[in-house]
């Protein structure tokens, strides 16, 4: 399945992320300045939340399935601009009325991502239309980029995902080969040992990793609420990881406080939960972001959807603006490569279940990062 997605715009991208030089008859992109936008691509009815990009400069975004329509899961944008199922079509064909386990399909994909080994990971949240986790659905898949082959299926069993579970987004710690998982669901946090597959679950409860009761989220003045009027309650969301992979950064979606555990901490198996619980140092107030990212300076991004706008943390905790803009509509996943920021815009509140409709277009964006603290 391919769809035309500005095909000269994302040939001279790709080329240029790829390091081919350009033609007389391609016209070199003027430089991009931090905070200026420039488009990526954009669709009419795909609802971008995921997207990854590999050190060759490979786009890869998710749908997940949670309202309207949904013809792909995952799919990589071509250098000529078309859509491509990835890493297959099969992957991608499971529909609810089947009736079958998405084992070896795709449920209700939320996030991928791509590690320091340029190897692709695709985190299944396995809970299509917010209900589930239903059985062969949570799990996640590392994808050879090599070979575009399935390489592992990491699944995922009652314990780690039990009902009201929903797996958001994760980062990849190098040194001790682990997967890092907020549960944007119930809260807390799941830990994968990549070699062996087993995974356990940590600060579940914690309030580092729970939505903040006082917290009333407002996206364009409007309250985000549930159709029986409650506010918005999203636990754990946003996560990132420093560059040393000695600690994981993260927030509740319905928060405005950073916090931080160390990864030695977090990947051992048999830390007692208070010790752990006492290792959690609290970072102070932020904004309410969705996607976070962090670059090799220590600097972290927030997707700050209330705002439209995307900010940086500065590693001594100031917070400064960095893009926002009609074109930032709900950003969430955040991408550092190469000198860029890239984003998607999701345009979550204007449909189900706070919105009568979703106008998009969603799009994937990109600025230049921000030179060093002024």
């Amino acid at each position: 399945m391919a769809r035309p997605f500005a095909p000269a715009l994302l040939a001279a991208l790709v080329s240029s992320l790829l390091g081919c030089a350009s033609t007389p008859d391609s016209p070199k992109e003027p430089p991009l300045a931090a905070g200026e936008l420039r488009s990526v691509a954009t669709s009419p009815e795909h609802q971008w939340t995921g997207l990854a990009v590999s050190a060759r400069g490979r786009i890869f975004v998710s749908y997940p399935r949670w309202f309207g329509p949904h013809e792909l899961s995952v799919a990589e944008i071509l250098p000529g601009g078309e859509l491509r199922a990835f890493p297959d079509t099969t992957w991608n064909s499971w529909t609810p009325e089947q009736g079958t386990q998405p084992r070896e399909q795709f449920a209700c994909v939320q996030a991928v991502f791509v590690d320091g080994r340029d190897r692709l990971w695709i985190l299944d949240s396995g809970a299509p239309k917010f209900e589930g986790p239903i059985e062969g659905g949570p799990k996640l898949v590392q994808v050879d980029l090599e070979r575009n082959r399935v390489a592992r299926v990491y699944r995922f069993d009652r314990e780690i995902t039990p009902p009201g579970a929903y797996l958001n987004d994760l980062r990849i710690d190098m040194r001790g080969g682990h997967a890092v998982i907020t549960d944007s669901g119930l809260g807390g946090l799941v830990v994968l040992h990549l070699a062996s597959g087993r995974a356990h679950r940590v600060l579940a409860g914690h309030p580092s990793t729970l939505a903040d009761p006082d917290v009333h989220l407002e996206v364009e003045g409007v309250p985000l609420v549930s159709p029986a009027g409650d506010p918005v309650r999203v636990q754990a969301d946003g996560i990132a990881m420093d560059a040393r992979g000695e600690w994981v950064y993260y927030q509740a979606l319905t928060a405005r406080r950073l916090y931080r555990v160390p990864v030695a901490l977090l990947i051992e198996p048999n830390v007692r939960a208070d010790i752990l619980a006492r290792a959690v140092e609290d970072l102070g107030p932020t904004v309410a972001t969705d996607g976070m990212e962090m670059d090799a300076s220590g600097n972290i991004y927030f997707a700050a959807f209330e705002r439209g706008a995307v900010l940086v943390r500065r590693p001594d905790g100031t917070i400064e603006h960095l893009c926002s803009g009609p074109e930032v509509s709900w950003p969430d996943t955040l991408v550092v490569r190469g000198g860029e920021l890239w984003f998607t815009t999701a345009r979550i509140h204007e449909g189900p279940p706070f919105g009568p409709g979703i106008r998009g277009p969603y799009g994937v964006w990109r600025t230049a990062l921000p030179g060093p603290a002024r």
